[in-house]
C-alpha cells in the first residue's frame, strides 16, 4: 500500500510541475547535443510524455490500492 502512496505523490507532483520539468529536460537535452535553441516541439513532446507518465503512475496507484483492499477483505 505504501507503493501506491509513493506513486500517487510522484504522479501528482509531476502533473503539477510537468511544464517546468519538460522545459528543463529540453534545455538539458539541447545542451548535451550541442544545440543553441530549444525547439518548442521538443518541449511539447516532453510535456505530453510527462503527462502519460503521470497517468500511468496514478492508474498504478489506483490498481495497487484496489487490489490491496480487495485482498484484505
Amino acid at each position: 500500500m505504501s507503493e501506491a502512496l509513493v506513486f500517487a505523490v510522484v504522479g501528482t507532483v509531476w502533473l503539477i510541475f510537468r511544464k517546468r520539468i519538460a522545459r528543463r529536460q529540453a534545455q538539458i537535452i539541447t545542451v548535451l547535443v550541442g544545440g543553441k535553441e530549444v525547439p518548442g516541439s521538443r518541449v511539447k513532446g516532453l510535456e505530453q510524455l510527462g503527462l502519460a507518465f503521470c497517468v500511468l503512475l496514478l492508474v498504478a496507484a489506483g490498481v495497487i490500492t484496489f487490489v490491496t483492499l480487495a485482498v484484505r477483505t
